[in-house]
């Protein structure tokens, strides 16, 4: 009996500790960082916690940091989470990865200093050096569309049906949009076997009206009525018997198309 009353008492206490993991996550998401980051900072540092929960403490902890610019903060948390929860999903997903991060900041990381007196030597040599810590990447002559839609089609390749590739299929529908003008018919190949990867992998996100308007206005702008007159009707058809903000606004076009 007193196995039994032990094994309830843990499974009740890791129901608990899922949920609180949950609610924290939907801080996070809901845009309550600071409570969400206080819920997380507990979850680490009690005893009582899985390893799993932990590991996701850590992981969020990072990503607030690297959110809000603490570069080094993020990756002392991401390294620490590798370290001590190396077969969590989140070590298996960060694992290998440190130096593509890194590689993403445009301001030179501070690292936590523990120091007082070295913080204010840094301090004072920066009110002399009188420059922001920043670098500068000149992109001249470099192929922008093909490296953009490399890394977007990174994230598509290794996290497939996620949000983040709902992302990165839409920032590269946007990455030819804005394009298309500048080499027009060639990029409109682009264009558009950007956007059906888009709308084939999900059907049903609702940016894709906005984006079809968007398609119709490159046509549009270059004088052809008739591709124009297609993606408009797409609109009208996709938003079935209801009346929406692009629905009506395709109406509109079309309308005034045909004065």
């Amino acid at each position: 009996m007193k196995t039994f009353i032990l094994a309830i008492v843990s499974m009740l206490a890791g129901t608990l500790h899922g949920q609180d993991v949950d609610w924290a996550r939907d801080l996070y998401e809901h845009g309550l960082k600071g409570r969400a980051l206080e819920m997380y900072v507990g979850i680490l540092h009690t005893a009582s916690y899985p390893p799993a929960a932990k590991a996701e403490a850590l992981y969020y902890m990072g990503q607030m940091s690297f959110e809000d610019g603490s570069f080094a903060t993020a990756m002392n948390d991401w390294q620490k989470l590798v370290s001590e929860y190396p077969e969590s999903p989140r070590a298996v997903e960060l694992k290998d990865r440190f130096t593509q991060l890194q590689e993403v900041y445009s301001k030179v990381a501070d690292p936590p200093i523990d120091s007082v007196v070295a913080r204010s030597y840094i301090k004072n040599g920066d009110f002399w050096a009188r420059t922001e810590k920043k670098f500068e990447v000149n992109t001249s002559l470099l192929p922008n569309l093909d490296l953009g839609a490399a890394w977007y089609d990174r994230v598509i390749a290794e996290f497939p049906g996620t949000e983040a590739a709902d992302l990165a299929m839409q920032r590269k529908v946007f990455l030819w949009l804005g394009s298309v003008d500048a080499d027009y018919p060639r990029n409109v190949a682009g264009m558009l076997e950007a956007f059906v990867a888009y709308e084939a992998a999900f059907p049903k996100d609702e940016n894709l009206q906005a984006f079809r308007y968007q398609i119709s206005q490159a046509y549009w702008r270059h004088g052809d009525w008739l591709t124009t007159t297609t993606w408009l009707n797409k609109i009208i058809q996709a938003a079935g018997d209801k009346s929406t903000f692009y629905s009506d606004m395709a109406r509109a076009r079309l309308d005034n198309m045909h004065q």
